[in-house]
């Protein structure tokens, strides 16, 4: 008989709590240094155990992304990863294949939610977009008095928040669904390696925002695919590049 279905995998509850904690954490939903609620507020929000919930902190722990702190101002304290330029591009080579699909992909994706925003906006998005903005362009201009690191972290988080609203913005839920999974699965650990905000890092997001505030669906794709595709051509200039030695 031909199997046409396939195997059921059935996760335990630590996992799953890993994934949807991972998730937060790669989105930017909490920022390096912060910390994540108490363990029995956490656990309540999640409904899970809470010895399930120490054992999936323990999964992230070992990767990484918060650590444990004791005393009484301890806690689970978010971490910012750190990796060396080298170790940087040689993660990127491991993931080129990938990282190429995943972009194809969001090149689809987000040319055709940008179209739709274009067409579907409301005031109101048009305030979030625009309020997105001017915080990149405050964190890019150095108006803010985060360490340098911090800064990078937090325009990422509203650099996803952004690709997140013109998705809403389409007023089309399954686009704005795909967008966030996209994101999440797509991470790349830059703030590891850049300790500063590279000044050309807003480019193209206020002209996304006119193009979409003018109502132009054409223009709106053509600046969405451009960004998106010049993201990946970085990437395979880095790789390109080779690890830089010192």
């Amino acid at each position: 008989m031909n199997q046409v279905l396939d195997p059921v995998q059935a996760n335990a509850a630590y996992e799953i709590v890993v994934e949807n904690l991972r998730r937060a954490l790669l989105l930017g939903r909490f920022l390096p240094g912060e910390k994540l609620p108490p363990e029995r507020e956490l656990a309540l929000q999640l409904q899970v155990s809470r010895t399930t919930l120490r054992e999936a902190l323990r999964v992230l722990e070992g990767e990484g992304l918060i650590q444990s702190k004791r005393g009484a101002t301890g806690g689970i304290v978010v971490q910012s990863p750190h990796m060396s330029h080298h170790e940087f591009v040689e993660f990127l080579s491991r993931r080129m294949h990938d990282l190429k699909q995943l972009y194809e992909y969001r090149s689809i994706i987000e040319t055709a939610t940008a179209r739709l925003a274009a067409t579907n906006r409301s005031e109101r998005d048009l305030e979030n977009l625009s309020a997105i903005v001017e915080k990149m362009h405050a964190l890019v201009a150095g108006e803010t008095l985060d360490d340098p690191a911090l800064v990078v972290a937090k325009f990422l988080a509203a650099d996803a928040e952004f690709h997140a609203a013109i998705g809403t913005a389409s007023g089309n839920p399954h686009l704005s669904q795909a967008i966030e999974d996209i994101r999440a699965s797509k991470f790349l650990p830059i703030g590891a390696v850049f300790s500063k905000m590279d000044p050309k890092a807003n480019e193209g997001h206020a002209e996304l925002l006119k193009a979409i505030r003018d109502q132009k669906p054409d223009l709106a794709a053509t600046i969405m695919y451009n960004h998106v595709n010049g993201t990946l051509a970085a990437i395979r200039e880095l790789v390109a590049s080779g690890p830089q030695k010192g």
